[in-house]
């Protein structure tokens, strides 16, 4: 874990930081913000059957591809299949995404999100 800086002595600097130093600092200082986005650019992809689903770490759709088998299946039949391969597809983010996190959380907390995850 780093050790947090409170002055900008503490950090090297003799006067007042730049722009510049301070985002610099900030980018070695903050791993939070990179877990962070790390986290919100999970994506998962599944196929099946000549449909591709990718969701977000939110389990929002964020792309479809339907190849020609998929276009001739019944409106219904392919809405069911969209709809299994999000949900299984939003599963898989979120669980990577609480593997992510896990070993940032205290082990209540862990066992807590472990525990809110849907059973496959």
């Amino acid at each position: 874990m780093t050790a947090m800086i409170a002055s900008a002595e503490d950090a090297g600097y003799a006067d007042e930081p730049t722009v510049e130093e301070m985002l610099e600092f900030y980018d070695a200082n903050e791993p939070a913000s990179s877990l962070a986005d790390a986290v919100a650019a999970v994506r998962h992809t599944l196929a099946e059957d000549d449909v591709t689903v990718t969701v977000d770490v939110h389990g929002r759709l964020v792309d479809l591809t339907l190849g020609p088998r998929a276009m001739r299946l019944r409106g219904a039949e392919l809405a069911a299949r969209v709809r299994s391969l999000a949900e299984r597809a939003a599963h898989a983010a979120l669980g990577e995404a609480v593997t992510m996190l896990t070993p940032h959380c205290s082990p209540t907390l862990a066992a807590v999100l472990a525990a809110a995850l849907p059973q496959q």
